[in-house]
């Protein structure tokens, strides 16, 4: 299930909507596929680690901050995104909304990926492990600096301290 948080209407026309899910699940069982997928489902709860883990904290931000160089970069993601992507203060919510953004070549493997992870920490570090790497992409297909890309790879000096 997800709420949503807000429609945006694009330039193009199109229509973009920005949707909090509220739980993960396992579906046991397809009911009806008409008028749309029915099913029973199974609640996967997270493991959510204190808030005062200073290590997530670390990797909470370097995501962040990693998110919002590469968004800056991409010519798909809205200028609203990466404004909402600063000012998000829910860990959780922070981890679980950029996982679902990502978009690249094996964007789906890895949202499966992240989304088998019952530990919100192992799942930040997993991410931030995947951002870490479409930033290398990007720095080899982009015009960045080696100075924009140190002080990148310093938001990523926790994950190898793991």
């Amino acid at each position: 299930s997800a709420r949503i948080l807000k429609i945006i209407e694009l330039p193009d026309g199109s229509t973009s909507v920005i949707l909090r899910g509220m739980k993960r699940y396992v579906l046991n069982d397809v009911i009806s596929n008409e008028p749309y997928l029915i099913g029973n489902v199974s609640y996967i709860n997270d493991i959510i680690p204190p808030k005062e883990d200073k290590h997530l904290k670390a990797v909470t931000e370097a995501i962040k901050e990693a998110a919002t160089y590469i968004a800056k970069g991409s010519p798909n993601i809205p200028p609203e995104a990466t404004f909402a992507l600063r000012n998000l203060e829910s860990q959780e919510f922070l981890i679980n909304y950029v996982a679902s953004a990502l978009e690249h070549e094996d964007a789906t493997d890895d949202k499966l990926r992240l989304l088998d992870i019952d530990s919100l920490k192992e799942r930040a570090y997993l991410l931030l492990e995947i951002l870490y790497l479409l930033f290398l992409h990007y720095i080899l297909h982009s015009s960045l600096t080696f100075f924009t890309f140190s002080i990148f790879l310093s938001f990523f000096q926790i994950h190898f301290q793991k």
